[in-house]
């Protein structure tokens, strides 16, 4: 015997609104990004070359660590770092709102006029040497100066990059601390004479393990030698 099979009562249900698709940024134009940022790019490698970068086995170099700022997410660009020699993706950040400018803008739809909201920008951290710079400088160049411009094959996501590219700089200490309140809690805790201040350290993830471990091991000798404790 089959089993009975009992359907409800068909009703006709409301349509789904369509998903409404954010609006991409508009962005400046190759001559116009060469005009805001050669200068940066120059001073980049003129101060890469002069740079007195101390011999740490553990690598760490954080004068080499160029932090890109971007306006949106740069999807796989982490890929094209991959394969520029000498250039070793660390992290993305999700940055500040950036109020829209000559340069950058959200624009609705076509033939709408330029949207007051803010852009989520995104900082993106890569550790070069001076080869991975020359590339990049160069890539840069071309971009900047020659009409569409095509990227060697697994680079074109450098092209997004470039087009979005509101700032680019080395790291700093300043980047660790800002918007986290840990200056004024310091000041704070000094001021109310605390002898012994938390600190919390991150580490950089490395690709190779044993740069990992040499950074874990001095990290704790630093902090041995310079608090007399274990940890």
């Amino acid at each position: 015997m089959k089993p009975i099979l009992i359907f409800p009562k068909p009703q006709v249900s409301a349509r789904d609104k369509l998903r409404r698709i954010p609006p991409k940024p508009v962005t400046p134009s190759p001559a116009r990004q060469g005009l805001r940022l050669n200068a940066s790019f120059t001073l980049l490698k003129s101060s890469f070359s002069r740079a007195a970068l101390s011999i740490d086995p553990a690598g760490f170099a954080p004068e080499r660590t160029l932090v890109l700022e971007a306006i949106g997410s740069v999807d796989a660009f982490y890929r094209a770092a991959s394969k520029l020699s000498g250039l070793e993706f660390i992290q993305e950040l999700v940055g500040e709102d950036i109020a829209p400018d000559e340069d950058f803008f959200l624009e609705e739809k076509k033939g709408a006029g330029a949207s007051e909201k803010h852009l989520k920008s995104f900082l993106y951290l890569t550790m070069t040497s001076q080869e991975a710079l020359t590339k990049l400088y160069r890539y840069w160049e071309n971009y900047t100066r020659q009409k569409h411009y095509k990227f060697p094959l697994g680079l074109a996501p450098l092209r997004d990059l470039f087009s979005r590219l509101r700032s680019i700089r080395y790291w700093d200490a300043s980047d660790r601390l800002r918007n986290t309140g840990l200056v004024e809690d310091w000041v704070q805790r000094t001021e109310g004479h605390q002898e012994n201040l938390p600190v919390e350290i991150d580490l950089w993830f490395r690709k190779n393990p044993e740069l990992r471990v040499l950074a874990e091991h001095r990290v704790r000798e630093l902090a041995d030698s310079s608090c007399k404790c274990t940890t």
